[in-house]
């Protein structure tokens, strides 16, 4: 079709420079950039089909004149080529920083609110019968004071230290979320050791407590557990959970309550 397309170009401008040729070489490169090598090939053959077929046509314009034209054609389409697959590129890591925008929490970097129940459901949703996993919810104590007292900025990097000490101390297999302005939430899945939720609930609240952030230290939080063996769903441990927590603010917070305990007591 281009060489067709290039004949009646040819025929019709027998004394001035055809652009039908060249510009179908760059569009080439646009419409078959997945395969760059092979195209690179098609189109020199192309160019030297072309080159001929002009100076049979009219010898009297000079092959110098089209092999100058193809050439930088090619050279055009090589540039062409590299600047769309720069443009792709770049259009795919805005698509990929725009989908993390999406699902993460801007300040702490772990999943949104949105996002955590949608992990959570959909790992459940996977698991076997009967395998174990456990729902944490923290919650921040009194820091609205924290706020009011040291300022938003102050009460922003409190948030960030207590989203790096949850990462610290759950592995990246565990689904981490800020579901609120100072409620956060991980669900860990499989076979965890005894007394798994108890010890490691007790660490977070000690790091939390003798970290300092700026000029707060002695920070607290409660934390409501659920430890469960069947397919519940997100929105039943989610409850569970937030009784949990209830009970731990109002046994004086900064402490820990598994629902479990609560519920056989």
């Amino acid at each position: 079709m281009i060489l067709c397309y290039s004949y009646v170009d040819i025929v019709m401008n027998m004394t001035s420079r055809c652009i039908v040729f060249p510009c179908a070489i760059i569009v080439i490169t646009a419409v078959y950039m997945d395969t760059f090598l092979s195209t690179t090939v098609y189109k020199i053959v192309l160019t030297i089909i072309y080159c001929i077929m002009d100076h049979m046509i009219r010898p009297h314009y000079g092959i110098k004149r089209d092999l100058f034209v193809a050439g930088v054609a090619i050279i055009a389409s090589l540039f062409s080529y590299f600047e769309i697959v720069d443009l792709a590129i770049n259009k795919g890591e805005d698509r990929r920083i725009l989908e993390k925008k999406s699902t993460t929490d801007l300040l702490t970097g772990i999943y949104n609110k949105l996002s955590f129940e949608e992990k959570c459901n959909e790992y459940l949703k996977k698991r076997k019968p009967g395998a174990r996993c456990i729902l944490f919810i923290f919650d921040l104590d009194n820091f609205k004071e924290v706020n009011d007292t040291y300022g938003h900025q102050t009460g922003d990097n409190v948030l960030k230290k207590f989203s790096e000490i949850l990462q610290s101390y759950f592995h990246p297999y565990d689904i981490l979320g800020r579901i609120g302005g100072d409620e956060f939430m991980v669900l860990v899945m499989g076979e965890m050791p005894e007394g798994f939720a108890e010890k490691r609930c007790r660490s977070i609240l000690h790091e939390f407590k003798t970290a300092r952030i700026n000029q707060v230290s002695g920070l607290t939080c409660s934390i409501g557990i659920v430890s469960d063996n069947d397919c519940a769903s997100f929105s039943d441990l989610y409850k569970k959970a937030d009784e949990a927590l209830y009970v731990a603010k109002e046994g004086g917070k900064a402490t820990f309550n598994l629902f479990e305990k609560e519920k056989s007591s």
